[in-house]
């Protein structure tokens, strides 16, 4: 999992360099937007994990 992370942030790190150099925003709306990728992948890693311990044969119903 930490691997994934890492590749993660590297294939990420462009991105607001790209958005202030190429699409002009300003330094304020680029810090803004720029981590919206990271939430959205926090989002997902917490669904995804959640799904498969459901969805688990070995997993206890601790309800």
């Amino acid at each position: 999992m930490a691997q994934q992370q890492a590749e993660f942030s590297e294939r990420t790190r462009w991105i607001p360099l790209y958005l202030l150099q190429q699409r002009g925003l300003d330094l304020r709306t680029v810090g803004v937007v720029a981590p919206i990728p990271f939430a959205m992948a926090t989002i997902a890693i917490a669904i995804g994990g959640w799904v498969m311990t459901g969805s688990s044969p070995n997993a206890k119903n601790t309800s």
